[in-house]
This record gives structure tokens, C-alpha cells and sequence, in this order.
């Protein structure tokens, strides 16, 4: 049995790989893959985005 997010109780395409918490259907899908490390030459990249607590501007 699967218990991951469902929508109207099957899998889809859409909430296949969401979180269960509150919100995690909202927003578009951002893959898993982008929050490893890549290779850029000999560089290590780190594709995550540090952003500023919300509500602060």
C-alpha cells in the first residue's frame, strides 16, 4: 500500500513524490535531483538557493 500523497485516493503524476505535510501539493513540483551537488568541471555546485525567511522584505 502506498502512503504518499494521493489525490482523490490514487497516485498520479502530480503527487508522486510530494511530501504528506501541509502545502507540499502546492507550488510547482521541484525535483529531488536538484537538491544534490553537481560536477562543474572541477567545481562542486550546490544547486540549492538560500532565501530569506517569509514575511521579511
Amino acid at each position: 500500500d502506498f502512503k504518499g500523497a494521493k489525490a482523490s485516493g490514487a497516485v498520479t503524476p502530480a503527487t508522486l513524490f510530494r511530501g504528506l505535510t501541509p502545502g507540499d501539493n502546492a507550488g510547482p513540483y521541484l525535483s529531488q535531483f536538484f537538491y544534490q551537488q553537481c560536477n562543474f568541471g572541477a567545481n562542486n555546485l550546490d544547486q540549492r538557493i538560500k532565501t530569506t525567511a517569509p514575511g521579511i522584505d
